[in-house]
């Protein structure tokens, strides 16, 4: 979400001031002025709470933001994961979630339906741009959790300019300023901190099996992002003009797990096949 301060002012009339006006991704704001005769000296600052309300368009949805995003423990910092959690959204097991819609080191990932349609029906935009994949409709490109500022998930009456889907899930990516901002991360899973696995400790006490009683796993999802004014030493200032934003991201896991295979018995092996 971005605050924005909003100047009105003609010839004549005193100059009004909105300060700080909360607009969230997809939303349409309305901020009424009204110019009283006076000089130019004079100013009028409107304050007013962000209207919690959407009252110029039918659309319904929940913004969610970056602060969000960080703090809760997302799975592979993926940001669909939080899909689920909205008014009107239900897991769904098999479709794309097994074979062609995989989410990088996000282990909880699961195809979703919304407001009971089909998983393919969800709509995912980037700044305005179509992020879906040409064949399942899936999410094409998922963006560094550090990357996106808020995401809206739109599920019923939004207007014709989305051409496609029963939802809309819009990621509005942050943008660079007139000062140099940035951030640095690891996220860890270690299986240092993880429980016994019930069932390595029931084979080996039962079936005398020699497992370990965790499941090695250590995981590593680490990156930066970067956003300021352009700014080229002796050439170009960009403050004021033109900004940019980067971020990068990759991760890095090492885990074992266990299987169970039938083998061939003692006397199987030596061509008995009798019992």
């Amino acid at each position: 979400m971005d605050n924005y301060d909003i100047v009105v002012e003609a010839s004549g009339f005193k100059k009004a001031h909105a300060v700080a006006v909360r607009l969230d991704v997809d939303a349409t704001l309305r901020q009424d002025f009204k110019l009283e005769v006076g000089t130019f000296q004079e100013v009028m600052t409107v304050s007013t709470d962000t209207q919690m309300v959407q009252t110029d368009n039918v659309t319904s949805g929940e913004v969610i933001s970056s602060k969000l995003i960080d703090a809760l423990p997302i799975s592979g910092r993926d940001f669909t994961n939080l899909l689920r959690i909205q008014a009107g959204v239900t897991e769904v097991q098999g479709s794309s979630t097994l074979y062609w819609a995989q989410h990088g080191l996000n282990s909880d990932f699961t195809s979703v339906s919304v407001n009971g349609s089909r998983t393919e029906l969800v709509s995912y935009l980037v700044d305005g741009i179509s992020d879906n994949d040409q064949y399942f409709s899936t999410a094409n490109n998922i963006p560094s959790s550090g990357a996106i500022e808020e995401f809206k998930v739109q599920n019923g009456l939004y207007s014709a300019e989305y051409g496609q889907g029963s939802a809309q899930v819009n990621v509005a990516i942050k943008n660079g300023a007139n000062q140099f901002h940035g951030s640095v991360y690891d996220y860890l899973q270690n299986d240092v901190f993880d429980l016994q696995n019930p069932m390595n400790v029931y084979d080996k006490v039962v079936y005398g099996i020699p497992l370990p009683r965790k499941n090695s796993l250590k995981q590593n999802q680490y990156g930066f992002n970067l956003g300021g004014p352009l700014w080229i030493p002796k050439l170009y200032n960009g403050h004021n003009k033109t900004f940019f934003f980067y971020a990068y991201e990759a991760g890095r896991r090492r885990s074992s797990g266990t299987a169970s295979a039938l083998v061939p018995t003692a006397a199987e092996r030596t061509g008995d096949f009798s019992d």
